[in-house]
């Protein structure tokens, strides 16, 4: 797949996971009423992933994976800055523990170097990658 669609992609898995996390636990934020990603939506269901899951749209913006995530932790996209700026702390405080994943030579073929990803993680409206995401799930937030 084209990276836009590998990303699209990931941003689908994203707020699936969040819808799924949402709808089973009455205490998190709901996602009706939020506008369905219709191409993200497609590869849901392409991938056979249950019907009921709907892909939310984000803001395509460069800061997608950030506003993904927020949308996932509080309802809407006001976290990215804070997002981002935690993701580049924990690449720059853990980068050897993130380089020791055994899929670190794969990374090699999805990603800039670890060095680029983590300058990219520092400024707003930067697209993520590999690196970004690996650092983002594996934050201390």
């Amino acid at each position: 797949f084209p990276v836009k669609i590998r990303l699209r992609l990931l941003i689908a898995c994203l707020n699936s996971a969040a819808k799924t996390a949402m709808s089973t636990s009455p205490q998190h934020l709901k996602l009706s009423g939020m506008e369905v990603d219709p191409v993200a939506d497609k590869i849901l269901q392409h991938c056979h992933f249950q019907q009921d899951h709907k892909a939310i749209k984000s803001t395509e913006d460069g800061d997608c994976l950030f506003n993904s995530v927020s949308t996932l932790l509080v309802g809407d996209e006001s976290l990215p800055t804070e997002l981002r700026y935690k993701t580049c702390k924990e690449m720059f405080i853990n980068k050897e523990e993130l380089q020791k994943q055994k899929d670190h030579a794969s990374f090699c073929f999805l990603s800039r170097t670890y060095d680029a990803a983590m300058k990219d993680s520092s400024r707003p409206r930067q697209y993520s990658c590999i690196w970004t995401i690996l650092a983002l799930a594996m934050g201390q937030f």
